[in-house]
């Protein structure tokens, strides 16, 4: 008897691509995949697996179940999980090893691994990057978070959800990425997050106490670090050419640094005006006029005030 074999037998390659490697998470509203994560979970794992779950249940209906497992007990995990004809999504540490091969380089925090292959699904990532990759496989789905709060989430509604035979890769551009807003949630959906570094009101001042009378600061104790406007000592802004002014900013940085206080630390002058008007500080201004603040520009003085600092610190940063 003759036999024919099709063009599809003779060169697969010809199958719509990724058709094949397609798996199942929900096949017409039934659960078609168990999550898996390590036995004690961190914040970012446990997030990472309640977010997968609370989506894939808008979209579809279905509870996913999740497990915890031992660290090194993924191989078992996969085989029972396939032997049941169910897909196993790997999160956090379980995965470490697979997937931190995928890197050249050390990655930075945040960074994640999303791997559908070999018929699991693999989600690794550094600190918060495990719940990062989690958004990545979500936003695959056509998920999307425009703005905080319902209002803002755009949820497709689908029977059956699969996920596409990938590895990929992401590691944040920025090591920061924050912005003052209530809604947490959110920016974590927006891969927000990152080192905090302390900037702005970062420095601790000494001691002052408001003024009811004028609603000017006052100094509470040791007047002379503050900037002298109009003949009086202020606490809006600093005497930056002060010697003790400078040892005890010195001294506030070592205690942030000691504290674990982040890994940079910001100085600069608060908002607004009250720059000191002493003859030391003046003297450090180089005569440049400020448009902005149609003033003289009192940047030089700054400058001189921060290198001052980094003297003090020199010994600790070489």
């Amino acid at each position: 008897m003759r036999k024919h074999l099709s063009l599809l037998s003779l060169f697969p390659f010809l199958l719509p691509q990724g058709q094949a490697a397609d798996l199942t998470l929900v096949k017409a509203g039934v659960p078609r995949a168990i999550i898996a994560i390590a036995e004690d979970p961190d914040e970012h794992e446990q997030l990472a697996v309640e977010e997968l779950q609370i989506h894939l249940e808008k979209m579809s209906g279905a509870k996913v179940d999740a497990v915890t497992i031992k660290v090194g007990g993924a191989k078992s995990f996969i085989a029972e999980t396939k032997a049941a004809k169910k897909t196993p999504i790997l999160i956090g540490r379980i995965t470490r090893e697979r997937l931190a091969k995928q890197f050249k380089k050390p990655p930075t925090r945040g960074a994640f691994v999303l791997q559908v292959a070999d018929g699991t699904v693999r989600i690794h990532g550094l600190e918060e990057g495990s719940y990062y990759g989690v958004i990545e496989l979500l936003e695959q789905l056509g998920c999307r978070w425009f703005m905080p709060g319902d209002l803002g989430a755009v949820i497709p509604k689908l029977e059956t959800i699969t996920i596409k035979e990938q590895t990929t890769k992401q590691s944040p551009s920025f090591a920061s990425r924050h912005f003052q807003m209530p809604n947490r949630e959110w920016q974590k959906r927006a891969r927000c997050g990152g080192d905090v570094f302390r900037g702005g009101h970062g420095l601790k001042a000494p001691p002052y106490r408001r003024n009811k009378a004028t609603g000017a600061y006052e100094p509470a104790e040791n007047a002379e670090y503050y900037g002298l406007v109009d003949g009086k000592r202020i606490g809006r802004q600093h005497c930056v050419s002060n010697p003790k002014l400078i040892s005890y900013t010195v001294s506030a940085v070592k205690k942030m640094r000691a504290a674990g206080r982040g890994p940079v630390i910001a100085m600069g002058p608060n908002d607004g005006r009250g720059f000191c008007e002493c003859a030391n500080c003046r003297a450090l201004d180089g005569g440049d006029f400020d448009p902005f603040s149609n003033e003289l520009s009192v940047t030089d003085r700054y400058i001189w005030f921060f290198n001052q600092v980094l003297a003090g610190v020199e010994d600790e940063y070489p």
